[in-house]
């Protein structure tokens, strides 16, 4: 085998061991820091309570298209810890705080409310690449921005 046919795989390899020192270097600074401020875990209180309201149903192909692509990495980026993710049964009663938005007639519909009122929504799954600027555009809308 010659020379040429391993660099691909070295290139490859080279990248993955970069990302994965930057990664941890970058989680184990994020920690020091923490530590070494005296963090305190109220500091870190957002002025406000924001939350994602997704709408869905039993059967909605979409709901679980969304989960597949989107639901599973959600509560890990800034978006999922700025606005956590409550889910409702469309059908389903609503709690006090939601009885005053209109119900959506399509799953799923996400609605992101900030201290219980609601500020925009994503009607239906639009797919990975414009969900995510979809979500960005409502939480600035909201007020949040990434830190």
């Amino acid at each position: 085998m010659s020379n040429h046919a391993l660099l691909p795989s070295l290139s490859l390899l080279a990248r993955f061991l970069t990302f994965a020192l930057v990664a941890a270097f970058a989680s184990s600074s994020a920690l020091s820091n923490d530590q070494s401020a005296g963090a305190d875990p109220a500091d870190s209180e957002p002025a406000f309570k924001a939350e994602l309201v997704m709408f869905e149903r039993d059967g909605c192909e979409y709901c679980a298209l969304w989960n597949e692509q989107i639901g599973v990495a959600y509560p890990k980026t800034w978006e999922g810890r700025a606005a956590p993710l409550r889910r409702v049964d469309l059908f389903g009663a609503l709690s006090p705080e939601l009885e005053a938005i209109s119900r959506p007639r399509f799953t799923p519909t996400f609605v992101l409310m900030v201290d219980d009122r609601e500020v925009g929504r994503i009607r239906g799954h639009p797919g990975e690449d414009f969900f995510w600027p979809m979500l960005s555009e409502l939480l600035a809308k909201g007020g949040i921005t990434e830190p």
